[in-house]
């Protein structure tokens, strides 16, 4: 193109036609919002782990996305990149009944705060300054804080007894997942509703965790 650029500008005269440079957009985001989260354990034979029921933890999370918007197919496609603080809090509770006289009740708390890395593929669907979008892609996070920790009380016969220690004993930092959302722009507004499955914090061999978080997110563009 440059070769036949500088013919025509030496020739003093303009092609009758020339193809516009397709451009990949750059746009920059600031996202926050809050996320629900809670987790499940799965295990033939940690009964006391698979059974204790944990609540649903509500935290808040934020950070910047690089979207990189396709310019094929009317620039419906993009690929969009996010750093993320994600953080979340969880109590559950454990209870085994044998009858008054052996019981056993404990109490734990699981509390991880994330780095993550989300890479998703979104498509947009166009009408007029309000777009609906819909999105997918994968997770990857690294957690740099966690509380594991345990409270269990056993009655045998009147005799009482109180132990502490982790709910888990071996966990991992690094957390894997995919992500699904669906939401809206409005000029320079976003909003996003999303659900994540994860793969925990467990790094015991015999217990699988899953994480489930669903998140409310609010973007403001600052680079379009």
């Amino acid at each position: 193109m440059k070769i036949f650029d500088h013919y025509y500008k030496s020739r003093k005269s303009e092609p009758v036609f020339k193809k516009k440079e397709e451009r990949v957009d750059l746009q920059l985001n600031i996202v926050a919002g809050i996320n629900l989260a809670t987790v499940k354990f799965k295990s033939t034979y940690h009964e006391s782990i698979v059974n204790t029921k944990f609540d649903l933890g509500t935290s808040f999370a934020f950070g910047v996305a690089a979207d990189f918007v396709l310019p094929r197919n009317n620039r419906k496609w993009s690929f969009d990149n996010e750093l993320l603080y994600v953080h979340y809090k969880l109590n559950g509770t454990y209870e085994k009944y044998i009858n008054d006289n052996n019981y056993t009740i404990a109490s734990s708390t699981l509390a991880y705060s994330y780095i993550k890395l989300n890479n998703m593929f979104r498509y947009k669907i166009y009408s007029g300054n309000f777009n609906l979008f819909v999105n997918a892609g994968i997770s990857n996070g690294i957690a740099f804080n966690e509380i594991n920790e345990n409270t269990t009380f056993v009655n045998l016969y009147s005799v009482e007894t109180t132990s502490k220690g982790k709910f888990l004993n071996d966990t991992r930092r690094y957390e894997q997942g995919y992500l699904l959302g669906f939401g809206g722009i409005y000029k320079i507004f976003s909003f996003e509703f999303r659900y994540e499955h994860g793969s925990g914090m467990s790094d015991v061999f015999t217990i699988n965790s899953q994480t489930k978080r669903y998140y409310f997110l609010f973007g403001f563009r600052l680079i379009k």
